[in-house]
């Protein structure tokens, strides 16, 4: 089994051009995509474009961000495989609204029945320097989700509502949250066998709706992880972690 592993990675290094790779290609191979779609009041989110929030207001939205971490895949044996990311180590991924929502994932063959991830960043990883990495990759400074004094951002919204004016857009609405008591793991279940020959789609979903649950955003309008109004903060990371379907 070993061997036939290596000819099959000695045969793409030769077609690669000998590229190297940050994972080991003998055990692993990129079998599965997932795509995250965001949502508001059951419409994917489009970037600048007024939604309805609720009944009666609109949310415009200028950014949306946020950390997926440690992503991992569960089998049948409640054993944990770490999945993995074919252009660097760590396994993070920044989702960012505009952009595609796609991870191309590497994970071992199996038959599955969960994912999990968390939603922001380990101690480890939010202790890195930002200035080590390229700026394509999602712990860079040039993601623009780096505070020098309190490290990355897990989660960034930034927009404006028609409130208390209909269709007209005064009611700013920021939330910058990040620190080590704000990172939370979230496990879906699914049912996927994944093989080494096949790419498999997984499809996430994200319900900003779901953010807001007991919440007044009327009042509670902007929160940058300080200590004024810092359980609203931590309530509004709960509710994150909940957000996924």
């Amino acid at each position: 089994m070993f061997r036939r592993y290596l000819v099959i990675f000695c045969l793409t290094a030769l077609i690669t051009g000998c590229k190297k790779e940050t994972f080991d290609p003998i055990e692993y191979s990129e079998n599965i995509e997932v795509r995250i779609h965001t949502l508001l009041n059951g419409t994917e989110i489009v970037k600048n474009t007024a939604l309805n929030f609720n009944d009666t207001v609109q949310l415009n939205l200028a950014d949306l961000k946020f950390y997926i971490s440690g992503i991992t895949f569960i089998n049948e044996k409640n054993q944990e495989e770490k999945a993995a990311f074919k252009a660097y180590d760590e396994n993070v991924f920044l989702y960012q609204l505009g952009n595609s929502g796609k991870l191309s994932l590497i994970v071992p063959p199996g038959k599955y029945k969960s994912i999990a991830f968390n939603v922001g960043l380990t101690p480890e990883i939010n202790d890195l320097n930002p200035n080590q990495f390229t700026a394509s990759h999602p712990l860079s400074r040039d993601q623009d989700m780096y505070w020098d004094m309190m490290k990355y951002r897990f989660f960034v919204l930034d927009g404006k509502a028609d409130y208390p004016v209909k269709g007209n857009f005064t009611h700013v609405m920021s939330y910058h949250l990040g620190g080590d008591e704000y990172l939370r793991t979230v496990e879906l279940p699914f049912e996927i066998t994944l093989t080494d020959s096949k790419v498999s789609a997984l499809n996430i979903y994200f319900d900003l709706e779901k953010v807001f649950k007991d919440i007044d955003w009327t009042t509670f309008f902007s929160f940058h992880s300080i200590q004024d109004e810092k359980e609203n903060g931590l309530k509004m990371m709960d509710n994150i972690s909940q957000s996924f379907r």
